[in-house]
């Protein structure tokens, strides 16, 4: 990111309760978004579902705000994105331009660039129930498209994708993003850390409802650079793993993420993955 790009919102200690008890699903958010793609990453019922929502104005804060350029316009495609299933790509695409305030002329426009774009073509008049899931995925980004969204909201938009779909929806939303009318900015929450490192300029981690971090991918990476060894020995002696705090299988030995490695003959530096700057950010360390 160049140092003269400016953020288009700025989420301010945002705050969600529910319940009787009112207890917190979001804690305390808050961060800048830029342009480019921003990966939301954290563990399961972290609040980032929640925060998406917040952000498309489904849901409304307890406390906190979000502060947003001028004019900017925010499109939002849940995890499972729902499908007319009477309605084809094409009724709906057309059908949510309209709604948008746009006239036909435009409307239309903007509804065959979408297919055209989505490589949605051949599926353009088929009923919404016989859609296959990449399609519905390349749908909801449409839909997204056709209301002229400066921002877009993804919530784990290829969780229930193959390799092969991933690959070609990150390579739709590459394509999309270099259109003059395209998005300026993604904010996307997923649990591959692969696509995160791949395909994403900035990352932002949250956990129980805070920020644990955001910045850049390699500034996450590099905060674990001093914790980040490896053994070809096995730690499982309790004195050899006395300061260990995470340890996975590498093919030839053990990936370690310490703040002291002991003893010190056994342990040798490594390259840091995103998985330990995300380990490090969830301990608390990475901000």
């Amino acid at each position: 990111m160049s140092h003269d790009q400016r953020p288009l919102l700025e989420v301010r200690r945002l705050r969600v309760a529910r319940g009787r008890a009112q207890e917190p699903v979001l804690a305390d958010a808050s961060f800048k978004l830029y342009p480019g793609y921003t990966a939301l990453i954290g563990p399961s019922a972290a609040g980032k579902t929640t925060l998406l929502r917040l952000l498309a104005r489904v849901y409304r804060p307890t406390h906190g705000h979000v502060v947003m350029a001028e004019n900017l316009t925010i499109g939002y495609v849940p995890e499972f994105p729902g499908v007319y299933h009477r309605l084809s790509p094409r009724r709906l695409l057309m059908r949510t331009a309209l709604w948008s305030g746009l006239g036909v002329p435009e409307a239309t426009l903007r509804t065959h660039r979408a297919l055209d774009q989505m490589r949605l073509n051949d599926a353009a008049d088929t009923p919404g129930r016989r859609l296959d899931e990449g399609q519905r995925r390349r749908l909801a980004l449409a839909l997204a498209f056709v209301q002229g969204a400066d921002v877009v909201l993804l919530d784990e938009p290829t969780a229930t994708l193959d390799p092969r779909q991933r690959l070609a929806f990150w390579q739709d939303m590459y394509t999309w993003s270099k259109q003059a009318d395209g998005p300026k900015a993604y904010l996307i929450a997923t649990h591959h850390l692969a696509e995160v490192d791949g395909y994403c300029q900035r990352v932002l981690v949250i956990d129980r409802g805070r920020t644990r971090f955001e910045g850049s991918v390699a500034h996450l990476k590099s905060r674990a650079q001093s914790h980040t060894y490896w053994s070809q020995e096995s730690l499982s002696s309790p004195n050899e793993g006395a300061w260990l705090e995470y340890a996975w299988s590498l093919a030839d030995g053990y990936a370690i993420l310490s703040d002291r490695p002991h003893p010190p003959s056994e342990w040798k530096p490594r390259t840091p993955s995103l998985w330990d700057g995300y380990v490090m950010a969830l301990r608390g360390r990475a901000r």
